[in-house]
């Protein structure tokens, strides 16, 4: 795992690279997704930057014991929607339900909602009405109305030529105009296919209005404003990581970052002990500068005019602070590759700031070669945060390998294969650095879900916390009785009057 909410086909959703920003959420892996990218932001935004682990929403979803509200708790003035599981068909298929919950207990609100399929990448318009959903593996659009809870529209963005299509990325370019990516999909240790395209659809006619072929496979996505920027990685081997730039009106615009490399190729190893080569860099976008931030592990900093699309590169700047984690840990993959190289997240935090986290993922031993499940020894890179006024670095949280950013705060996250080494509670710390907030002490926080305006939720073990960011506090613990049958918030948005 590492570093905002990212995206990728059920994968866990803390700061990991390939974000998602504010107003889309990307439907995780059996993890306890987490926020993305965007401390302002009033809707779940994942970034995630790309985020796994964790329970997974399933079908006939038992509610969870809600524990006493403390003194002071005001009634939420929020709107959640979560995603539920049925199987179809005798269990041949499942499909997704969309569902709105009560955001002080998690219960469903209504009896019933409408199926979505796969249609699990999820964006809400600005004015809240429209929410548009991608497929993972069809290519397309289905856009409904959230007051009636009806479908209104389909739209396809494309698929490769073997029928499959992956709406990895999804946001709102403003008002009608949605932004979709569509990618191929294939076994993680073989080329991907060539094959990705980004659209601009028109939300009340329900067609797309531009459709183009993306200059490599992404990885990375943020907005800014009317534009949608994209991180992609060469299709074949290792290369040069490139930066595109997509207009509301059609527009792609594409620059190469020599200096920055990304991919995820090149099998290395034989048998049980093969693994994957990777680098993966995280991307920031500052909106209002009109400038964007690569990053990636032991590589300069580029920093990317999205007017003219012109590359600097920054050295990293001198890191103070707590110092680096030095050792390893292993962790247990399973019959999946391993992935050998760097990957790191960001996130724009404001104030010039910017957070940074990820790990080092490293070969697995040759004496792990034959074990039954492969086991590969991962660093946490820690979570820093870059003063890009005064190119300086601060080291706050040595171990995270993930992040959150809400209600102006940034979270570090650890992850349960460190093992003792791993810091209890929930640490949230301003863009300067300084730790101004501490809840769930002598708990494990696997997960940070939000902001939804004023609230966010933690996953601590068997409990879920529910937490007013503006009064920085608990406000209550529900009581997750099987987490595998809870039911999550998805998206979210804050409301004057607790109505929609």
């Amino acid at each position: 795992m590492a570093g905002p909410a990212g995206s990728g086909s059920r994968q866990r959703r803390r700061c990991r690279p390939g974000g998602t920003p504010e107003g889309t959420r990307r439907r995780s892996s059996p993890a306890w997704p987490a926020v993305a990218a965007g401390a302002a932001a009033l809707w779940l935004i994942a970034g995630a930057a790309s985020c796994s682990g964790g329970p997974r929403p399933g079908a006939g979803s038992a509610q969870p014991g809600a524990g006493p509200a403390r003194a002071g708790a005001s009634p939420a003035r929020a709107v959640l929607y979560g995603l539920d599981d049925h199987f179809i068909a005798r269990g041949d298929y499942a499909s997704s339900e969309l569902v709105r919950l009560d955001p002080l207990t998690l219960r469903r609100q209504r009896q019933q909602g409408p199926l979505l399929g796969d249609h699990v990448s999820l964006a809400v318009s600005p004015d809240h009405s429209v929410l548009a959903a991608g497929s993972d593996d069809h290519g397309d659009l289905v856009l409904l109305d959230l007051h009636s809870m009806r479908r209104i529209g389909g739209v396809k963005v494309g698929v490769a030529s073997d029928g499959q299509g992956d709406v990895q990325y999804l946001g709102w370019l403003g008002r009608g105009r949605i932004f979709a990516a569509a990618v191929g999909t294939g076994p993680l240790a073989a080329p991907q296919p060539d094959y990705a395209v980004a659209a601009i659809v028109d939300a009340a006619r329900h067609r797309v209005l531009a459709r183009r072929p993306l200059p490599g496979s992404p990885f990375a996505y943020a907005r800014a404003g009317d534009q949608a920027v994209l991180l992609t990685m060469p299709w074949r081997g290792p290369g040069a990581a490139r930066l595109s730039v997509f207009g509301a009106a059609g527009r792609l615009r594409s620059v190469r970052l020599a200096r920055i490399e990304a991919f995820r190729c090149c099998p290395a190893g034989a048998g049980p002990g093969a693994y994957v080569r990777q680098r993966q860099p995280g991307l920031a976008v500052d909106p209002a500068g009109d400038r964007a931030f690569v990053i990636g592990g032991g590589e300069p900093i580029a920093v990317v005019d999205l007017k003219t699309l012109a590359v600097r590169y920054h050295r990293w700047p001198a890191v103070t602070g707590s110092p680096p984690v030095t050792r390893t840990f292993s962790r247990q993959v399973g019959n999946a590759y391993a992935q050998a190289g760097p990957r790191r997240a960001a996130a724009w935090l404001g104030q010039g700031r910017i957070a940074v986290c990820g790990e080092d993922d490293l070969p697995p031993h040759p004496s792990q070669a034959q074990a039954p499940a492969q086991i590969t020894p991962v660093r946490p890179a820690g979570l820093e945060i870059i003063d890009t006024r005064r190119w300086q670095a601060r080291l706050i949280a040595p171990l995270a390998d993930e992040f959150a950013a809400a209600g102006g705060l940034v979270f570090p996250l650890d992850d349960q294969d460190y093992g003792p080494a791993v810091q209890l509670g929930l640490t949230g710390y301003r863009p300067d650095g300084q730790a101004v907030l501490h809840l769930l002490d002598r708990r494990f926080a696997d997960g940070v879900y939000g902001p939804f305006g004023h609230l966010a939720y933690a996953g601590a073990g068997p409990t879920i916390a529910i937490i007013d960011l503006a009064g920085r506090r608990v406000l209550r613990l529900i009581r997750v009785p099987n987490p595998n049958d809870q039911i999550f918030p998805e998206i979210g948005w804050q409301t004057r009057s607790g109505s929609r």
